[in-house]
C-alpha cells in the first residue's frame, strides 16, 4: 500500500473506533463477511470505489473525507452552519465583502 492508502485505511479505521462499529457491521454494510472487511483493513485488496462508498455511507461521512479531500465531513456540519452558509451565499455582495473582511478572508 502506498501512503495515501494506508492513510485512508487508517481513517476508516478510526472513523469505526469512534463510532463504535465493529468489523462484522461493517461486512454486513458491504454485504461481505467480517473476514473480507478484516484483510481490507490490512490494504489487501484496497476497497474498490464502490466499497468505499459503502463504507463512507455506513460510518455517515463523505468519500471525500475518507479519501482525505476533506477536513470534515459535510454530514458533521450542523443545521445552524448550514443556514449561516446559506445567508452568506445569499447576501449582497457588499455584505459578503464585508463578511470576508472580518473573517480576513
Amino acid at each position: 500500500m502506498n501512503e495515501k492508502e494506508i492513510a485512508i485505511v487508517e481513517r476508516i479505521r478510526s472513523m469505526m473506533k469512534e463510532k463504535g462499529i465493529t468489523q462484522a457491521e461493517l461486512a454486513d454494510a458491504l454485504a461481505t463477511k467480517q473476514y473480507n472487511v478484516s484483510r481490507m483493513l490490512s490494504g489487501r485488496p484496497f476497497p474498490s470505489i464502490v466499497e468505499l462508498e459503502k463504507i463512507a455511507d455506513r460510518l455517515d461521512v463523505s468519500v471525500y473525507y475518507l479519501i482525505g479531500m476533506e477536513r470534515r465531513s459535510y454530514r458533521e456540519v450542523s443545521q445552524k452552519h448550514i443556514d449561516l452558509i446559506d445567508a452568506y451565499e445569499n447576501s449582497s455582495p457588499a455584505v459578503q465583502a464585508v463578511i470576508d473582511k472580518i473573517l480576513d478572508l
